[in-house]
């Protein structure tokens, strides 16, 4: 999901990268993240992924003498995450993902590297005054 993102960055590390396509790139890798966050793409991503084998105990366990009169509800140190943790997960780091790149890339950010377009000579928005005001 994050090589999304390698084009929009590769191209405005550039020294010869036009800023608005820049813009543009980045604005349209973050639709492609949001598309991603869909439950149909993340049950397709989850049926691609083979299930993973029990992992053999490195020692026998026994269970505690001390505790046969308790009732243990849940266990510490597993490791099995069920679907719904998943899904969490999932939505949590494209969410994140989603809200740094909306407050790097916002409208207000966007402004000064339109402005800096329309002072490039060779900018077809060349000292156009729309874009040239910040206000």
């Amino acid at each position: 999901m994050l090589n999304l993102l390698d084009p929009p960055n590769k191209i405005l590390l550039a020294e010869d990268t036009n800023l608005s396509t820049g813009m543009q790139l980045v604005l349209s890798a973050v639709q492609c993240i949001e598309d991603l966050r869909s439950d149909k793409h993340l049950d397709d991503l989850l049926s691609t992924v083979p299930d993973t084998p029990d992992v053999p105990a490195k020692r026998q366990r026994f269970a505690s003498t001390r505790l046969t009169d308790c009732i243990v509800h849940e266990t510490t140190g597993v490791n099995a995450m069920n679907n719904v943790e998943l899904r969490r997960l999932y939505h949590s780091v494209l969410d994140h993902i989603l809200r740094e790149m909306s407050a790097r890339f916002n409208e207000r950010n966007s402004k000064p590297a339109t402005a800096l377009v329309s002072l490039d000579p060779k900018s077809d928005t060349f000292l156009t005054e729309k874009r040239l005001n910040l206000c």
